[in-house]
């Protein structure tokens, strides 16, 4: 069942997506894009907690599922790699939630 709440996330993410496809491709589409990405979003919860172990994820993506599936696990494991590199620390742009980063 779709909720009045999920049709509003799919809202937001749609008007994020087209203007950061347009920052990133301009006018190109499809293969001719120099830039596939994808945007996550989930709810954060009560103010100063931390997102929960499990939470509803969305995402919205200028790429094939599977393609991002494959950067996603890649991604993933190179956090997990021990001896990986630190990568640059995420930023904010807001500075009530610049703890949870």
């Amino acid at each position: 069942m779709i909720t009045p709440e999920m049709l509003e996330t799919r809202e937001i993410l749609e008007g994020i997506a087209s203007g950061l496809d347009t920052v990133l491709n301009g006018n190109k589409r499809g293969k001719d894009c120099p830039y596939a990405f994808v945007l996550l979003i989930a709810p954060f919860h009560e103010e100063g907690d931390a997102l929960p172990e499990k939470s509803r994820v969305n995402y919205i993506s200028n790429a094939e599922r599977e393609d991002i599936q494959g950067l996603l696990r890649e991604m993933v494991e190179r956090w997990d790699d021990e001896g990986a590199r630190q990568d640059i620390p995420p930023t904010s742009s807001g500075p009530s939630r610049k703890d949870v980063h």
